[in-house]
């Protein structure tokens, strides 16, 4: 007589069928980046002209709101002006109106076009704080920029960049009577 061996069903036909599935492979949850797009044109907005340089601009996407001065209906926008309003060099803002709760941010990257011949770049500026232009808990400053750039910005080891507001100053000067600008491809906030 021969001896017959049952195996039991899960080694036969896995876990299928048996309303049990392998478990998902571990992996992050959520977003884990986000882009403010400058080469998004702004032209239905009745808050102001978008195309004045030295007012401020709300612009949303994807849920999360900034104030941009600059012309935001250019592809890409500009940030700068003409001699009448930056011929001292001048911050132009671009910030977030509330605290960027979407992940925890710990990078900021700003994808740069040209630099208009005749401008004065002389420092882009990352403030993260607890408030609209309230108290900073980071502070860092970049003085080498170029046409085409990417500016990185590191969160500091000790720094806490969760649930907070994300402000970058364009410190710009101009000694001509036309509209001198950078041009603003992205601002990318990473996990």
């Amino acid at each position: 007589m021969k001896k017959l061996f049952l195996l039991p069903a899960v080694a036969l036909f896995g876990l299928v069928g048996c309303g049990q599935q392998p478990a998902a492979p571990a992996g992050p949850t959520g977003p884990t980046s986000y882009k403010l797009d400058g080469t998004v044109v702004q032209t239905d907005n009745d808050a102001h002209d978008g195309s004045n340089y030295s007012k401020s601009l709300p612009v949303t996407m994807d849920e999360v709101t900034w104030d941009v001065v600059g012309n935001t209906t250019m592809n890409p926008w500009r940030i700068g002006g003409k001699a009448s309003n930056i011929g001292t060099p001048t911050d132009r803002l671009v910030n977030t109106k509330a605290a960027f709760t979407k992940f925890a941010v710990s990078k900021v990257t700003v994808e740069l076009g040209d630099i208009f011949d005749g401008l004065t770049f002389s420092k882009l500026t990352l403030k993260v704080g607890t408030t609209e232009g309230g108290e900073e808990t980071s502070k860092l400053e970049e003085t080498t920029l170029a046409s085409q750039a990417t500016i990185e910005f590191v969160k500091p080891a000790n720094a806490d960049w969760s649930g907070k507001f994300f402000t970058l100053a364009f410190t710009v000067s101009t000694d001509q009577t036309s509209n001198k600008a950078v041009q603003l491809k992205a601002v990318n906030l990473l996990a």
